[in-house]
């Protein structure tokens, strides 16, 4: 899936120009790394449900019960896509905001790194946002501000009439423009805007991050970038975000194979050849796995390539499947944490048919997971069961 650039391009530089003013010079980029000496917890795409982020939230002890911070040193790492889907985004993304500050003082840490989400909200791709995510930004000047803006926009249309042809508008066209552009549209769309409160919040994150000895992008490091230092990347990815101009048939932040849209080490088999590929990258990065969201397979936690890479993205929010589940890094050692329960995540398949099964008595929908579970039976073929001190439980498990 593509943002639609060459749709919004021309209308963004319109929108963006006359409502907000001049562009400001894109900030200096550090290094995207982060030491950590304490436990790290990485938390999946949010997609707009609130509730299910704050459950997660303190089932692995990162707040009390009034969201405040009370994770210490811990550090927090949330995968992007906060946005979409969901009604309550900028709920979550000001808890993650306030949690930040609150972990500072703790001498713990909250990194966020970009989702594709963010991007297409900062573009201008508006296509699974959530009606309530413009609800909360209306006020009394909502319709004020609706206003002003359609009679902006008619005057945009009328100026690129083309010669000869006669300006003309249908006569429910505002009854429909009203229907795609609600009350809170316009705030919405300035504070999303990559001068806005939201989308300097975007631009300001890392598209990848190093914590310890892991990277954390949202959809993942491809071979295409293999080369490419974290620095230069979040570098390009910053200077496409705040300029329009930029985007072009190289744009990073519209690439299949880019970090925000890339599904190949959540989809690609977990072949010899693939396992190079990755090693390569994390060799060249310097860490020794990938932790990603994007691609919700299973509604918990899922190691994959020996645990090389860990896919958070469980589908939390409602629209998926109300997961509750989290990873959580010390030292070496890669956990999940799922409903508050612990496992420590195998390297291997017997041990991942073994751990999924015993989380799939957690979780509110079992068949993903269970269906996942067949596949690695199946690639392990018929013997497998027997001798397993887990036979009777697999057996439930795959029914």
């Amino acid at each position: 899936m593509k943002i639609l650039k060459f749709v919004f391009i021309f209308l963004l530089a319109v929108f963006w120009v006359a409502a907000f003013g001049e562009g400001k010079a894109v900030e200096a980029v550090n290094d995207p790394s982060f030491d950590s000496s304490s436990r790290i917890i990485a938390i999946g795409d949010i997609h707009g449900d609130f509730n299910r982020f704050v459950d997660v939230l303190r089932s692995t002890n990162l707040i009390d019960d009034k969201n405040n911070w009370s994770g210490e040193k811990a550090t927090l790492v949330q995968l992007g896509d906060s946005t979409d889907r969901g009604p309550d985004s900028r709920k979550a993304i000001d808890l993650m905001r306030k949690l930040k500050k609150q972990a500072g003082k703790a001498e713990g840490k909250v990194v966020v790194v970009i989702g594709n989400h963010e991007l297409m909200n900062v573009t201008g791709d508006l296509r699974y946002v959530h009606p309530g995510e413009y609800a909360a930004f209306a006020d009394k000047r909502s319709q004020k501000r609706i206003d002003s803006y359609y009679k902006r926009t008619v005057a945009m249309l009328k100026a690129n009439t083309p010669r000869g042809e006669e300006f003309e508008l249908a006569d429910n066209h505002r009854e429909e423009w009203n229907k795609e552009h609600p009350p809170g549209f316009v705030a919405h769309r300035k504070a999303w805007n990559h001068l806005g409160e939201y989308g300097k919040w975007t631009r300001l994150n890392p598209a990848a991050a190093i914590v310890g000895n892991t990277v954390f992008v949202h959809g993942g490091i491809s071979s295409k970038y293999a080369n490419m230092r974290l620095r230069d990347l979040n570098k390009r990815v910053r200077a496409e975000i705040a300029d329009p101009r930029t985007w072009g048939p190289d744009s990073i932040i519209d690439d299949p194979e880019g970090p925000f849209w890339y599904r190949g080490w959540a989809e690609q088999l977990e072949t010899k050849e693939n396992e190079a590929a990755l090693d390569e990258i994390l060799n060249n990065l310097g860490v020794e796995r990938m932790v990603v969201g994007h691609t919700p397979l299973v509604n918990t936690i899922l190691p994959r390539f020996g645990g090389k890479v860990i896919l958070v993205d469980a589908g939390m929010a409602d629209y998926y499947f109300s997961s509750n589940a989290a990873l959580e890094l010390i030292g070496d050692a890669a956990y999940a944490i799922v409903a508050g329960h612990r496992f420590k995540l195998p390297t291997t398949i017997e041990g991942k048919i073994d751990y999924l099964t015993k989380a799939s008595e957690l979780v509110n929908d079992t068949t993903r997971i269970r269906a996942y579970i067949r596949t690695l039976v199946e690639q392990l073929g018929p013997t497998y069961n027997q001798g397993s001190s887990d036979e009777t439980q697999l057996k439930h498990a795959v029914q």
